[in-house]
């Protein structure tokens, strides 16, 4: 009886060592078999996603300025609505292009998009509870939201990794950059 377990273990292990190896996994990055096409479609989607926010500094920047000499008065509400108007619909516009980005090609791709969605769905409505707050202040107090959707806006990150973070890790996707409409202009 160990004679014939002894046999069958045998025949076994012969059996498993002439057996093919098992099919290797494709590899986590982009290889030269990524179709090159939607890697440079994904990322000019995503160059297009945050063009509405890459001058908010510049908005920013050129905003209505009060001081303790210089108090708002209604005559200056409709700069601060605009103002404060611009930056939510800056921060809007990029939201809708970020929710319509499709699935990344690249590896931690979807993590960025997602991070971008996430911060960006919370933003917006941030923005518009500044904007709410501009159109029913009293007329001497309609800087604090506008400061404050300034402050919010400057110092707005989204969650995980960043483009930068990608393409350093990715050749392909650097690749695209260089190439893509929305990246380049």
């Amino acid at each position: 009886m160990n004679r014939n377990l002894t046999c069958v273990l045998v025949i076994a292990a012969v059996a498993g060592c002439s057996s093919p190896p098992p099919p290797a996994s494709p590899p986590v990055s982009s290889s030269p078999a990524t179709d090159k096409s939607a890697v440079l479609a994904w990322i000019d989607q995503i160059c297009a996603a945050d063009k509405p926010i890459l001058t908010v500094s510049a908005v920013v920047a050129t905003g209505p300025k009060f001081s303790p000499e210089r108090q708002p008065t209604e005559a200056d509400r409709p700069a601060v609505i605009a103002y404060v108007t611009k930056l939510r619909d800056m921060y809007a516009q990029a939201k809708t292009a970020y929710d319509g980005v499709g699935p990344s090609p690249v590896p931690r791709g979807d993590e960025l998009v997602a991070g971008h969605r996430k911060g960006l769905g919370e933003i917006v409505p941030k923005l518009q509870q500044y904007l709410d707050n501009v159109q029913r202040f009293p007329a001497q107090g309609i800087d604090a939201p506008a400061v404050l959707a300034g402050v919010e806006v400057m110092s707005w990150l989204p969650e995980g990794p960043g483009l930068g973070d990608l393409r350093d890790a990715e050749p392909a996707l650097d690749a695209a950059y260089k190439q893509a409409a929305n990246c380049t202009s």
